[in-house]
């Protein structure tokens, strides 16, 4: 499980079931549990950030679109011999939320795409260390 130390709510349950499932689809890494795995990856949460993109034409105060990113520390340790493989790699995913139906939807809708994204990237960097 994903532990959570940023701001996005609830951010952990979409990021541990695409990590999964991100694993799952590669298929050159198997999922077991932690007794029996030769090696114990973990992830951390770190940051969410949301920044400014582009304003409403006539009105330069009212956001139109908002860079979002999610951030991540993981580390993989080997359960064998204890080496540590990487240690508190941050990792991040970044999309564009277009604020037309409200911010709050907007991050909402983008959510599961920067989860998506962002395990890509963490399994990408656990296989790529082999």
């Amino acid at each position: 499980m994903v532990a959570n130390k940023s701001t996005a709510p609830q951010a952990q349950a979409l990021l541990t079931r695409n990590l999964t499932e991100a694993f799952l689809r590669d298929g050159r890494l198997s999922i077991v549990n932690e007794d029996q795995a030769e090696a114990t990856l973990s992830v951390t949460l770190s940051g969410f950030d949301r920044r400014l993109a582009a304003t409403e034409e006539s009105d330069t105060v009212l956001g139109r679109s908002f860079n979002l990113t999610l951030e991540a520390a993981a580390t993989l340790v080997d359960n064998g011999s204890g080496k540590i493989y990487f240690k508190n790699r941050k990792l991040a995913a970044d999309e564009i939320a277009y604020a037309d139906g409200g911010l709050n939807q907007a991050e909402y809708q983008a959510m599961p795409l920067l989860a998506r994204n962002l395990a890509a990237k963490i399994k990408d960097s656990v296989v790529n260390t082999w």
